[in-house]
């Protein structure tokens, strides 16, 4: 990460993976740091890694700010840790609803409906027609031995900028 890099508000970083996304929905990973006073995003596809800093988990509009991190060949390595299945939307139809509901209600397990809609490929927003879809999923991780020496400073570089984002002069966000 080289300082050349600009930092880009949160809204903007979702337009462009949006975009990025409409175009190949799949291999994607969204992983989330589990501290609550610092978190960080990251999101991981084919073409790069993308690092974001937010104020708060509990915020349904968060203030953050993030960068791409690295490139098609770094991600590749991130994404080799994979932990599961991918991220993205992947539409789901009443059947698994119901499934869902009365496995819910019978208290049966529903693990495997759940892994045979996650087992399905995500779809760009754009093909997705049905009223019902599901997002992730999200991995929360406390598993720092991914993150480099530069990721770290960066990560120091993003807090810092948050701060004089959010106008906070608390020093946990």
């Amino acid at each position: 990460m080289t300082d050349k890099k600009k930092f880009k508000k949160i809204e903007e970083i979702q337009e462009d993976l949006k975009e990025i996304y409409e175009e190949d929905p799949k291999d994607w990973q969204v992983s989330v740091s589990k501290n609550v006073h610092d978190p960080n995003l990251f999101i991981t596809n084919k073409r790069g890694i993308w690092q974001i800093k937010f104020d708060s988990f509990f915020k349904p509009k968060p203030i953050g700010l993030g960068v791409k991190v690295g490139d098609g060949d770094e991600a590749a390595r991130f994404r080799s840790r994979k932990l599961g299945p991918s991220f993205g939307l992947r539409p789901l139809n009443l059947n698994h609803l119901d499934s869902l509901r009365r496995n819910i209600i019978q208290n049966k397990p529903i693990d495997n409906l759940i892994m045979e809609i996650l087992d399905s490929n995500p779809q760009p927003i754009k093909k997705i027609t049905s009223p019902l879809t599901l997002q992730g999923p999200v991995l929360f991780s406390n598993d720092p031995s991914y993150i480099s020496d530069s990721q770290k400073q960066l990560d120091k570089k993003l807090k810092k900028e948050l701060l004089k984002l959010s106008g906070s002069s608390y020093n946990y966000i």
